[in-house]
């Protein structure tokens, strides 16, 4: 199962960095540059920040909140900070986020309430698969499915992401005999929590043996990982069973199952050769 571990990637058009050292996160004046974080943000807490008590929620899409080492970032009773599933929360080591009630509420996406009346200290980091404790990258994400299909002039690969964090492309590689060697590119969909499809068609295989392929998935920053290996099946022609009649002059040849593909026909005598094509060319 190929893991994609990347670091998030902010898309908002106007985003920007904006740092927080203590205080209301509410204030304006707390944050440098001034103002409030806004969607597509990369939002840094170095300090003791707290969001106040009483309906004072946080609604943010795209954006990456880190907790830096001395951080304390307390969200108060009934205060909720939602965040939409392409966002991520990273809390250093030595950094801590504490909901002070039940109902004080963190969630990113579908992850349900990640705080409530707890407090939890790196190095972790959330996403919309939940807490991942230990580490300060957001729960990777899997690689559903990786599959080969051999016709008769190609291998059709298909594979499913369940979610993607900062995917740029996947390099498709194939193996024959002992080198790993790199046929096909194929654009990943960046981050994102919807399922996606890929295909790609191998139409330069050697059909009559076995092939070994990979995916080679690379991030935006570079960094990449390595799918599990999967193996193609060979074609093997067993040619088509028919019923040859002949009757003096005339020949009757009747194959005995579906017969979609063209097939050259050839008839010898001692006089004449004739060769035509079946089905005929429409």
């Amino acid at each position: 199962m190929l893991i994609l571990v990347g670091l998030f990637v902010s898309n908002g058009l106007n985003a920007t960095t904006k740092t927080i050292s203590g205080g209301s996160w509410l204030v304006s004046g707390n944050w440098s540059p001034t103002g409030l974080p806004g969607n597509g943000d990369t939002i840094i807490i170095t300090g003791a920040v707290n969001l106040p008590f009483q309906d004072n929620d946080i609604s943010l899409n795209g954006v990456r909140i880190i907790l830096k080492t001395g951080a304390y970032f307390t969200l108060n009773k009934k205060c909720d900070l939602t965040l939409d599933g392409n966002s991520a929360l990273i809390i250093e080591s030595g950094a801590t986020i504490e909901g002070t009630h039940g109902n004080s509420v963190a969630i990113i996406g579908s992850s349900g309430n990640l705080v409530g009346n707890g407090s939890f200290s790196g190095p972790r980091a959330a996403n919309e698969g939940g807490w991942n404790a230990g580490s300060t990258s957001p729960l990777p994400v899997a690689l559903v499915s990786f599959l080969s299909e051999t016709f008769e002039n190609r291998v059709e690969l298909e594979w499913k992401t369940a979610s993607e964090l900062n995917n740029d492309y996947f390099i498709v590689e194939r193996k024959l005999q002992s080198e790993w060697e790199a046929i096909g590119q194929v654009t990943g969909n960046g981050t994102t929590n919807e399922v996606h499809f890929y295909q790609y068609s191998d139409y330069t295989a050697d059909l009559s043996v076995s092939a070994y392929y990979r995916l080679r998935q690379i991030d935006y920053d570079g960094n990449e990982d390595v799918s599990h290996i999967i193996q193609s099946e060979v074609i093997v022609n067993q040619g088509h069973l028919y019923v040859f009649k002949q009757n003096g002059s005339f020949v009757e040849l009747n194959f005995e199952e579906e017969h979609l593909e063209q097939t050259t026909i050839q008839l010898f005598s001692e006089r004449i050769s004739y060769s035509f094509k079946f089905p005929r060319p429409t």
